[in-house]
């Protein structure tokens, strides 16, 4: 007769029995799936509702190992593209991964730059439709955006060192001789009364010059400040802070161009990209000879700068943060990665020695000219240049 004790051996042995049998069929199926090649990409397509996506990344390009990776559905973005701050880059980026399956702002735009720039970014001025993304040129208003894009836009940018960004800036719109802009090299010329001097001396002499009266004077006033919506003219240490403050509040990621690298690896988190979307590098740089200031011009720089040094500080701060968010580790990681890669493929900065303005600028230097080009909006035309020259400070004549 089987006593109580015996069955208990018998129950425990056929329990573990099962279970192993269990593992044996699981691990059986995982290698089935894995000889198939059962592997999924990291591309996020246009969808219907936001719910959340576990992914497995992987990807010929990738390291071999395969990881979960938790991704929120992107549907829109405004991507604001700062000059003179190595944008194009980024936008490239933006704007392959968008082509995936969203829609951008119709090309060719009515408008040299977009939403009626330098004014702060008007619906009114751009072909009619919705957009999933906007990229390209144009002066940020949060508040105009907010009104006709979906609640679930993520909206970035990217800033630059400020004296950097200043020296680029000089080298490109400088006076180019008699093919170059006549009313856009102003505020250049209009500063240096056409003589020809170095980006340190321009300092000196912009401090004291540059003011609203001045055409396109925030081009070497706060110009990041400029097309990311701030007055350029603000002074006030508290209200330049409190206005930065807001911005930030506005803004999902703001990308850092002296850390191009961190930078797409925190846009690829942000959107939940590939590694071949972000996989890319500079173009368009230009050789100019960089050159440091002295104590009186850096002075000088720091009141002339005054709200750029203050928006570069603010957001190099919160860049950081983010990056300690991401683990300091595993970012050094996947920039090596993402390095790696670039070299692997061969994908070379661009470097070209070219002049600042071209057959391709926005150059219009009278009322007329401008509405003429800005035809395609028909009775509108010229509220529209009315708007874009009134902003630019008036550069123009009505002939």
């Amino acid at each position: 007769m089987t006593s109580y004790g015996d069955l208990m051996k018998l129950n425990k042995w056929g329990v573990m029995g099962v279970l192993l049998m269990l593992v044996t069929l699981l691990v059986f199926a995982v290698n089935e799936r894995v000889n198939d090649k059962f592997v999924y990409d990291t591309i996020i397509t246009a969808t219907t509702n936001d719910e959340t996506d576990i992914i497995l990344t992987t990807n010929q390009n990738e390291p071999s190992t395969t990881q979960a990776v938790t991704c929120e559905k992107w549907r829109h973005v405004v991507y604001i593209k700062t000059h003179k701050t190595g944008s194009t880059t980024a936008q490239k980026a933006i704007s392959r991964f968008g082509d995936k399956g969203f829609k951008k702002m119709p090309r060719p735009r009515c408008t040299p730059f977009g939403g009626g720039y330098p004014g702060r970014f008007n619906f009114d001025f751009t072909p009619s439709g919705k957009f999933d993304v906007i990229d390209g040129h144009f002066r940020y208003d949060p508040v105009e955006f907010q009104r006709h894009m979906p609640e679930d836009t993520k909206y970035v940018t990217i800033i630059r060192e400020p004296w950097s960004h200043f020296q680029s800036s000089f080298n490109f719109y400088k006076p180019q001789g008699k093919n170059g802009p006549q009313c856009h090299d102003s505020p250049i010329n209009y500063v240096t009364k056409g003589r020809d001097v170095d980006v340190r001396t321009f300092v000196t002499m912009a401090e004291k010059e540059l003011g609203p009266h001045v055409a396109w004077h925030f081009r070497f006033k706060n110009y990041q400040g400029h097309d990311l919506g701030l007055d350029p003219m603000m002074q006030d240490d508290v209200i330049i802070d409190r206005e930065i403050r807001k911005l930030d509040d506005s803004l999902d990621l703001v990308m850092i161009m002296e850390y191009m690298d961190e930078s797409f690896i925190l846009l690829k988190k942000e959107f939940c990209m590939d590694w071949k979307d972000i996989n890319l590098s500079g173009r368009n740089g230009r050789r100019y000879e960089k050159t440091a200031l002295d104590a009186n011009q850096q002075e000088a720089f720091d009141r002339l700068e005054k709200v750029d040094i203050a928006l570069y500080k603010h957001f190099n701060a919160t860049f950081w943060k983010k990056v300690d968010a991401y683990g300091r580790q595993q970012m050094a990681q996947d920039v090596a990665t993402l390095r790696s890669l670039r070299k692997s493929q061969k994908i070379k900065t661009s470097l070209q020695k070219e002049p600042g303005y071209g057959p391709r600028q926005y150059k219009p230097t009278t009322k007329l000219e401008l509405t003429a080009r800005l035809k395609c909006f028909g009775a509108k035309a010229s509220k529209v240049a009315d708007y874009m020259l009134k902003n630019a400070g008036g550069c123009y004549e009505e002939a």
